[in-house]
């Protein structure tokens, strides 16, 4: 009276067997969403990141000069002897003592 149902296995029992992906993506997303694999993630992440970080502003040579130059100086020439016409202090405000000041 009833038909008993077909199982899936007698249903594909005589075609050929479906071909397989190579890479399965699915398997993979299982795998990375396990809490130790993703806490293992976040830590190699944090080792890069701080790797980088110490590659781009760490530089070694930042302290050291960029450019050479000379540390011995050479003597200073003489100084000239004070000569009689140096001014002295006083003479220093002689201009000032000549202006005939506002005129009004």
């Amino acid at each position: 009276m009833f038909a008993k149902r077909q199982s899936v296995l007698a249903a594909a029992a005589g075609a050929p067997p479906r071909p397989r992906r190579k890479f399965a993506a699915r398997s993979v997303g299982h795998v990375l969403r396990k809490p130790p694999v993703i806490a293992g993630l976040a830590g190699v992440f944090l080792l890069a990141t701080s790797a980088l970080f110490l590659t781009v502003l760490g530089d070694p040579r930042a302290g050291a000069p960029s450019a050479r130059i000379a540390l011995k100086r050479e003597a200073a020439p003489e100084a000239a002897p004070p000569a009689a016409t140096t001014p002295s202090r006083p003479d220093r405000w002689a201009c000032i003592r000549t202006w005939p000041g506002p005129t009004r």
